[in-house]
């Protein structure tokens, strides 16, 4: 209940993993009933929305396991400015960290090196799904600093060009398309009514990636579930 009905800064994680439910509550809900949006470049806010909330729930777990267990940052103590460990003695501050693969390294790495406290104070199977590092991985493909889905233009011109609701096609493979599905076309022509450009729309571009982050978002909603009701309850 405290975490319910309190301000972020007296959360355990400092607000970090209530953010990332509203944000995945907000995907959820835009993904069953704003079925309109996935006309017109609606897939972009649903995955902007689920990749913010994985870099939520990672940073969440992260401040929870230093805050509860007191662990410090480096040579700086736990109630410093949260760092994450990116290798070795290398430490980057958490607030400048948007890649997800590092995050999630640190993330599992703190599973790893607590899993003796975590048996024996907790109740909880910590198990991650085997397919969750593949996932994370095809998310830092398409998305590697959080801009693919916020921006038109990033710094991969090549999946740029392929992640809005409308993409270029010939009219032969128009034609071929015919009888699959219903196709929505843009045609230009010129002035003898030849067609020089045509373009389909595609509801769902690059569906690995919003696959994947729907179901990345998924675990970590749960992990955080755990963590904050198994560890937080005495902060």
């Amino acid at each position: 209940m405290n975490y319910l009905l309190t301000p972020f800064h007296k959360h355990a994680d400092l607000g970090f993993g209530a953010m990332a439910d509203s944000y995945k509550d907000a995907a959820d809900y835009l993904e069953v009933n704003g079925a309109e949006l996935a006309y017109f470049n609606g897939h972009l806010p649903i995955n902007f929305l689920r990749r913010h909330a994985i870099e939520l729930y990672l940073k969440s777990g992260i401040l929870i396991f230093h805050r509860v267990l007191k662990l410090s940052f480096g040579t700086k103590p736990w109630d410093s400015d949260p760092m994450v460990r990116v290798s070795g003695t290398t430490w980057r501050p958490l607030y400048k960290t948007h890649d997800i693969q590092t995050l999630y390294g640190y993330f599992s790495q703190l599973f790893v090196e607590h899993q003796d406290f975590l048996a024996s104070h907790t109740r909880t199977n910590w198990k991650f799904p085997s397919e969750l590092a593949d996932l994370i991985n095809t998310i830092k493909v398409f998305d590697s600093d959080a801009t693919h889905s916020r921006y038109p233009v990033t710094k991969d011109a090549a999946i740029d060009q392929v992640k809005g609701s409308f993409e270029q096609k010939s009219w032969d493979e128009l034609l071929a398309m015919e009888g699959k599905e219903p196709v929505k076309a843009f045609l230009i022509v010129n002035d003898s009514d030849e067609i020089i450009q045509s373009f389909s729309l595609n509801r769902s571009p690059m569906p690995e990636l919003t696959a994947a982050l729907r179901a990345v978002a998924e675990v970590f909603h749960d992990c955080h579930t755990a963590l904050r009701g198994e560890l937080t309850s005495t902060f």
